[in-house]
């Protein structure tokens, strides 16, 4: 099911969010139907796992969404694993606010998928804080909570540590799409996320540690996320500002150029070969003669 939930969700994004190098829609529009699509799909997915758990009868605490049932210690774990979450969240965002143009440019070329999706406005701020809690909580109950469950239901005898690498690995594979970097940082991240699960028997320190995690991406000051936007985008988006002007408004509207008609294609288009206009000249000398 973690297979059907994550492997199609990719599709879905690329499907009903349009591909921005494809020059199909604008940067902007295209990170509004990303934040739909992240918020609608992951959700369907729990929705699945809620559907299995009432056919086979099983309560929230059997994946995790419990504080009654909770593990020796559990309390002091889990307010120390929210606490040192933070705290390493405030140093991730603060070490971006201070970072040299070399980092940032480091960050632009090694993961260029996800500074695509960053938010650029307050109204996409916004948004996207829906789209962390999203992650945060449906995540953490597909990963953490139905897959530990159900790893525990096929492999009984699995011991702790496999658990925590099996879902560690799974989970840095459904990022893939965001390039190597966001898939190894997402793959320690599930690791760490499963071990505090299985010590407190809860999902409560994963989720709130998830959401602040994917909160922090937009917390990006608004120039820097600028910086950050990768030079094929602008290029993208240059394009799209052209194809999409009217320099045949006095036609009644219509422009001219067809559309996705790039630059380069005007210019191959202007740039005729000299042969073009020397034949028709020398039939004319031709037939003067």
């Amino acid at each position: 099911m973690l297979v059907v939930a994550f492997g199609f969700e990719p599709l879905l994004v690329g499907r009903f969010s349009g591909q921005l190098g494809g020059s199909t829609v604008s940067e902007s529009v295209w990170r509004r139907r990303h934040y739909a699509v992240c918020i609608v799909v992951p959700w369907l997915n729990v929705g699945m796992v809620a559907i299995i758990g009432l056919l086979a009868n099983r309560s929230l605490a059997s994946i995790g969404l419990t504080l009654n049932h909770l593990m020796p210690n559990a309390t002091l774990l889990t307010a120390t694993f929210i606490i040192a979450g933070a705290v390493v969240v405030l140093l991730m965002t603060a070490a971006i606010h201070v970072a040299g143009p070399k980092v940032i440019e480091q960050m632009r070329h090694k993961m260029p998928r996800f500074i695509q999706t960053l938010p650029h406005t307050t109204r996409e701020r916004a948004i996207f804080l829906l789209v962390a809690l999203t992650a945060g909580i449906s995540e953490e109950i597909l990963f953490r909570g139905f897959g530990i469950a159900y790893i525990r239901w096929l492999w009984p005898s699995a011991d702790r540590i496999s658990i925590i690498v099996i879902i560690g690995i799974v989970f840095g594979l459904a990022h893939y799409g965001q390039g190597r970097p966001t898939m190894a940082f997402a793959g320690i991240a599930g690791g760490a996320f499963g071990w505090v699960t299985l010590a407190t028997g809860t999902l409560v320190p994963a989720i709130v540690v998830h959401s602040l995690l994917d909160i922090r991406a937009s917390l990006f000051p608004a120039e820097l996320t600028e910086r950050l936007r990768s030079k094929k985008s602008k290029e993208v988006e240059t394009t799209l500002r052209l194809n999409t002007s009217k320099p045949g408004a006095e036609h009644g509207g219509r422009t001219s150029t067809p559309p996705g008609t790039s630059i380069a294609g005007v210019v191959r288009h202007v740039r005729m070969p000299a042969r073009t206009f020397s034949r028709p000249i020398r039939r004319t000398a031709t037939n003067l003669k």
